[in-house]
């Protein structure tokens, strides 16, 4: 009888973590992708919130909407906020103070009774989990080398999504015991969250001081300049115009969840249809986002935005000539694959922008553009589709993704180029662009 050689078996997972981009990682990222695991598996509350207060609080769906939108601007201001708090604190502090705010504001949210105490924990709860993004992101990215961040935030990404598929599920089952246990209990999975960070993610090193000192001969040591703050930011043109190209994806991409529900439903498709079409997305990015995350690592992140941007576009564009739920599923493959892109390597393209002591603004502005995008989605989208109907709507999704397409293509040539650094897990310094 024979038997299975364990070099053999260790030889198959070794060559499995190879495929799947998980090879190579270190034990600081793990932590930090097990806490983003444990927050999402407890996100129960935003995607419960209209019927919270439709249902529970018995509000109307007007006044659901309101509350919403109080989220998405909190939200928008969160991530700029966010990513100087991470400049000016550091990272892990101020991601540990996000999730801190985030559970509070969780809590207050669930308690609350009042129009104005709901509308106050919204928009905190939007502007704590709006500043937990970018401080995320430049911790990541402090903690890693240039040759494993687009592995990493691939990893990253996918926990997200896994993450949110199983707790809408779990929520779903839960909400029978009560909408207020929903909220504690997300509150309860943040909290645990900020003691994983706090206990087992470290700090990253830190830039030299700006202050003058003395070398190790005892003469005067090179001053650095002090933090750049927002002017680095606002002079890096190339990354203004990548913001407003990230602007015009994500509203695009965010049509999901606004407008692409109404269409399936004018055209026949049951609530359960809906629901299993646009299901097909995380689905598709579960399987697909581990395995692609390797296929980025050397390739141009512009010409990979490029493509996402075309993929998200076409994808919504085929929307106009769907009618039933296997041509719908079609095009959400369609765009699904332009997100597995755009993803994590907008987050890498953001590192290798970012300016030493000015990762987290840099971080922030990005998050800053995927928020505004989601709200131009809201306000345009229902606009357009109310006013001048859905083949023109579906037809300016297709125009934004190819011209966002054609806006990476031109940004080539500013691709920015990561500058090694002597830390042992990665650079966390500056970044020049090459012109």
């Amino acid at each position: 009888m024979s038997g299975r050689s364990p070099q053999r078996d260790a030889g198959r997972v070794r060559g499995w973590a190879g495929a799947l981009g998980t090879r190579g990682l270190p034990p600081a990222f793990w932590w930090l992708w097990a806490s983003t695991l444990v927050n999402r598996l407890g996100t129960f509350a935003v995607p419960f919130l209209t019927l919270y207060l439709t249902v529970e609080r018995g509000r109307s769906a007007a006044f659901a909407g309101l509350v919403a939108a109080a989220f998405a601007v909190g939200g928008t201001g969160g991530a700029l906020a966010g990513g100087a708090a991470a400049d000016r604190f550091g990272c892990r502090r101020a991601l540990v103070g996000a999730h801190l705010g985030t559970a509070a504001a969780t809590a207050a949210l669930g308690l609350s009774t009042g129009p104005e105490a709901l509308f106050a924990a919204a928009f905190a709860l939007g502007c704590t989990t709006g500043a937990a993004r970018p401080a995320t992101a430049a911790l990541m990215s402090a903690l890693l080398g240039p040759g494993d961040r687009v592995r990493a935030f691939s990893l990253d990404y996918w926990a997200m999504n896994l993450g949110f598929s199983v707790s809408v599920l779990l929520a779903g089952l839960a909400a029978r015991t009560g909408y207020p246990v929903l909220f504690l209990a997300d509150a309860a999975a943040t909290l645990l969250c900020a003691l994983v960070v706090l206990l087992r993610v470290p700090s990253p090193p830190s830039p030299p001081p700006c202050d003058s000192g003395t070398d190790a001969a005892g003469g005067p040591a090179p001053r650095r300049a002090p933090s750049p703050g927002h002017r680095a930011l606002l002079a890096d043109r190339p990354f203004l115009c990548c913001v407003l190209l990230f602007v015009l994806v994500a509203a695009v991409l965010q049509q999901m969840t606004t407008m692409l529900p109404v269409a399936m439903a004018a055209d026949g498709l049951s609530p359960a249809a809906c629901g299993t079409v646009i299901a097909l997305n995380g689905v598709l990015v579960c399987l697909a986002q581990l395995p692609a995350g390797r296929l980025f690592d050397g390739r141009s992140p512009f010409r990979l935005l490029a493509l996402a941007a075309a993929l998200c576009g076409t994808g919504f564009g085929l929307t106009a000539f769907a009618g039933s739920a296997p041509a719908y599923a079609l095009t959400v493959a369609v765009w699904t694959a332009g997100e597995v892109i755009s993803g994590p390597v907008s987050l890498e393209l953001t590192a290798r922008f970012a300016r030493a002591r000015a990762a987290g603004r840099y971080q922030g502005a990005s998050a800053f553009a995927w928020s505004a995008g989601g709200v131009l989605a809201a306000a345009a989208g229902g606009w357009t589709y109310d006013r001048l109907g859905p083949a023109v709507l579906w037809s300016a999704c297709a125009l934004a993704g190819l011209t966002a397409a054609a806006g990476f293509l031109a940004l080539a040539r500013h691709a920015p180029a990561p500058v090694p650094s002597d830390g042992p897990s990665g650079p966390v310094g500056d970044h020049r662009v090459r012109e």
